[in-house]
């Protein structure tokens, strides 16, 4: 028996849907369905307006009587943004002085999307490096590995729940690498040693001026199937015969610098 002989079948826009496919009308702000009984109405059980959740988005935006935006080649479904209307403003204080032109993008910790925002005569503003933040932008600390935003109660320390360790995901980007034992590549004018560029692997590299360091630490460093003792440099040169200065610093797997 075929089997899809008992499923539904709707056709749309002269495509042909089975059972539980969804898919969505042209020109229309709707999610839709494929199921038994369709006959062409975009009505429900088949059909539902499609949730845009802006209320949740841009609950920020909608308070301040922003204006969404759409796509122009899209029916106006759900905005893929709002624009905002902002007074000039300019905070002057102690240290810094910053013009406020109209509207800025405003960040929290954990969140993906920046929001756009309006100046306001009570934000909080904040110094770093001799730079001034207003509230919700993001800044980055000289020489710390770390992503912070500038919000009310900043004091100028580096803690939660202004700032937090930048993320690498190179577990996610580079777990292929991590598995055969390659060697994070760091820029050496990127300190202290945060997220690598890149990788190198035995696969594509060569070892050259390795110095043995004779250490009582029992942690080695694996390259490969090769191990190196805590303290140990070489060079590695890959294939195109860029050499990279590498060091057993912090093992498991070797540190090298371009």
């Amino acid at each position: 028996m075929a089997p899809y002989k008992n499923l539904a079948v709707c056709v749309v826009n002269n495509k042909g849907y089975i059972e539980g496919e969804k898919f969505q009308p042209s020109d229309r702000c709707l999610d839709c369905v494929c199921q038994k009984g369709y006959n062409g109405k975009f009505v429900a059980p088949f059909c539902m307006k499609k949730r845009c959740d802006v209320e949740i988005r841009f609950s920020n935006q909608i308070v301040n009587n922003c204006a969404p935006i759409y796509h122009e080649n899209e029916p106006l479904c759900c905005p893929y943004d709002f624009i905002c209307q902002c007074r000039y403003r300019e905070y002057r204080g102690p240290v810094v002085s910053i013009p406020l032109y109209g509207n800025y993008n405003s960040y929290e910790l954990n969140q993906c999307f920046p929001y756009l925002r309006c100046p306001s005569k009570n934000m909080s503003v904040c110094v770093d490096n001799h730079k001034g933040y207003i509230e919700g932008e993001k800044f980055q600390p000289l020489g710390k590995c770390l992503n912070c935003i500038c919000q009310k109660g900043y004091n100028g320390k580096y803690v939660e729940p202004f700032c937090m360790k930048k993320r690498c995901d190179i577990e996610i980007k580079y777990s292929k690498q991590i598995v055969d034992n390659c060697a994070p590549i760091y820029l050496k004018n990127n300190y202290p040693l945060c997220c690598p560029y890149d990788f190198i692997c035995p696969s594509n590299s060569k070892i050259e001026h390795l110095v043995k360091y004779k250490s009582t630490n029992g942690e080695k460093c694996k390259f490969g199937t090769q191990t190196f003792n805590q303290y140990d440099t070489l060079n590695l040169i890959n294939q195109y015969n860029v050499t990279f200065n590498c060091r057993c610093s912090i093992p498991p797997l070797l540190t090298c610098l371009r």
